[in-house]
């Protein structure tokens, strides 16, 4: 889920949104995505590539912060 006023919401990713790459590396799964984000720490900038919905393929720079509760 997109927390309001956090870092993705800021750099516009929606519910419904699909993460297929982080900072380069393909995501396939939920374990993926979490790998991906705990490699990087706060104020690092990461390119993110989404799919929305009628699958348009959008590439958004997100400024990461401090994630409120733990990746799994």
């Amino acid at each position: 889920s997109v927390v309001p006023g956090g870092p993705a919401d800021d750099a516009g990713v929606t519910e419904g949104d699909i993460v297929v790459e982080f900072d380069g590396a393909p995501i396939e799964t939920a374990e993926d995505l979490g790998e991906a984000i705990r490699a990087h720490g706060p104020g690092d900038t990461v390119e993110v590539v989404l799919v929305r919905e009628g699958g348009e393929r959008v590439t958004i720079t997100i400024e990461l912060g401090v994630n409120p509760v733990p990746l799994g």
